[in-house]
């Protein structure tokens, strides 16, 4: 777990300009309007090109919650492995960085360098194994 800290969260920044050709965060659709005076998002323009600027606005709780390592084993009882000529039957599961529960979905604030994350950086890779150990 990390409790505590900001992080500058540029990929939803960069989905909340409307640039031309690019997609846009669902959170538009919420802008302030004269309807919606009490929204704090800006009202939608589309020349303005100060729209998405670095702002303290896009701070993101650094706060999250990692299922990072997970291992779980059973031996086989001696009784059923003696009936196949074994001595030994252990069957397992083991996994790594399962899930990050983070203030905003998609969002990895380990990953952050310099206070915001870095596009070019992956996510930790996710891997699941399994097996059977044999001793005969």
């Amino acid at each position: 777990y990390q409790l505590g800290g900001k992080v500058y969260d540029s990929e939803y920044a960069s989905l909340m300009s409307l640039n031309n050709g690019y997609g846009f965060h669902k959170d538009l659709l919420n802008a302030w309007s004269e309807n919606n005076a009490s929204s704090t998002i800006p009202r939608l323009n589309p020349g303005d090109s100060y729209t998405a600027s670095r702002s303290d606005r896009f701070l993101t709780s650094a706060s999250c919650l990692t299922f990072g390592n997970f291992t779980f084993g059973y031996t086989l009882p001696k009784q059923w492995t003696r009936k196949a000529y074994m001595d030994k039957v252990r069957v397992y599961v083991s996994g790594d960085n399962l899930y990050t529960w983070s203030a905003r979905s998609g969002l990895d604030p380990r990953l952050s360098v310099e206070g915001q994350p870095n596009g070019l950086m992956y996510a930790p890779m996710r891997t699941i194994n399994g097996g059977v150990q044999i001793t005969f």
